[in-house]
């Protein structure tokens, strides 16, 4: 195993030194499917200890990656201009190391996990910043990012219609989450599935090859913007138009059977934020209008998701009750501690050492750990 990984190590060093920028296609496509191999690996090996270790690939290749771009970039004597949000950045990945050597109540291993979540994408802005992208590159990218759409909207619809419905638990949901929790994972959704999995007035929500289903919707969004961006940016009846086009159009479908609110209503703004920016006011209309009517449609055919619907806009929902009860505890907690508790101490990393307080969005998570000047950081970034 100590092979394998200096081999991977290695080979993403030697694809660093020759071309910088193909780490940033590695990331692009190895880690959405990073838990589902992880979860296979457990399933078939049978062994807690290789997956402990296949999970270090992650940091060891962007780690690697960094320092090996560094060392590129010192060796060709290139200089990077700064800008407000590289001071920004840096300043946010101080402040967390800062707290991470503070004496807080909790352990040194807890925040050293804290500031690695909350520092992570860091790691990767600055490769993004440091990797020279030209046009061709950029080209390369778009297309990249338009082909994961495509194969995780095609994977939704072979999740949703083809595959059996507890398919995540048949190759080892259930031991994965286990083995991160530390201990026997119980949970009371139907199928052997997490509650992640299912809204509850039932409806299972399809998650792809991605972590879960709201893993899914958070990046395909994004996606979709692209498509849509593309879609616009081409002249009609073009291949790079059409290109556009089916991928917005596999986008789309899998972002509602995602049953991600927040993720859906986002996605329709933003669409409609495009065609403003891109003087489409013509499309902007009719957005509107298909918006209100499709609405109605898929309401009256599905009163299971009307009532979904209904009970998420008054609170009633089990999973928006959940959130508001985290968001007030979270605030509540930053009132008493202005400064932060620490890192570790909120959202899933809380839960696996102990007791998490607040979660459920980002910036209370920021606010919770890191106190009103991590909080102030992270929306200025």
């Amino acid at each position: 195993i100590a092979i394998i990984i200096l081999l991977l190590t290695t080979w993403a060093g030697l694809i660093v030194l020759t071309k910088p920028i193909r780490v940033l296609f590695i990331l692009l496509f190895l880690l959405p499917p990073y838990q589902l191999s992880l979860m296979l690996l457990l399933h078939f090996s049978g062994s807690a200890t290789i997956v402990e270790i296949a999970q270090l690939w992650k940091d060891i290749l962007i780690i690697a990656a960094f320092s090996l771009v560094c060392g590129h970039l010192i060796y060709q004597q290139k200089t990077i201009r700064w800008q407000w949000l590289d001071f920004l950045i840096v300043t946010f990945l101080l402040l967390n190391l800062l707290y991470l050597l503070l004496p807080w109540q909790t352990t040194f291993l807890n925040r050293l996990y804290g500031v690695r979540a909350n520092t992570f994408l860091i790691f990767f802005y600055v490769l993004g910043r440091l990797i020279p992208i030209d046009k061709k590159y950029q080209q390369y990218f778009l297309n990249g990012l338009l082909l994961l759409g495509l194969l995780a909207g095609l994977f939704v619809f072979v999740d949703r219609f083809l595959l059996p419905i507890d398919w995540p638990s048949r190759i080892g949901l259930r031991n994965y989450l286990a083995l991160q929790s530390g201990g026997i994972f119980q949970s009371s959704a139907p199928n052997g599935l997490t509650w992640t999995y299912w809204t509850a007035s039932g409806i299972r929500r399809s998650s792809s090859f991605f972590a879960n289903p709201l893993d899914l919707a958070a990046a395909i969004h994004l996606i979709g913007i692209t498509a849509l961006v593309t879609i616009l940016s081409y002249p009609r009846m073009t291949t790079g138009q059409f290109r556009g086009l089916i991928v917005f159009l596999m986008v789309a479908p899998a972002i509602l059977l995602t049953v991600s609110r927040a993720s859906i209503v986002i996605l329709a703004i933003e669409c409609l934020l495009i065609c403003w920016l891109m003087s489409r006011y013509r499309l902007l209309s009719s957005l509107l209008i298909f918006y209100v009517v499709g609405a109605d449609i898929v309401l009256f055919l599905s009163p299971s998701l009307a009532e979904f619907v209904y009970q998420t806009l008054t609170f009633q929902n089990p999973s928006s009750a959940g959130h508001l009860h985290r968001w007030a505890e979270g605030i509540y907690a930053v009132y008493d501690s202005p400064l932060g508790i620490g890192p570790g101490t909120s959202s899933s990393v809380g839960d696996r050492f102990g007791e998490s307080i607040g979660g459920e969005s980002q910036y209370i998570v920021f606010a919770v750990e890191l106190g009103v000047a991590g909080l102030l950081l992270y929306l200025l970034i």
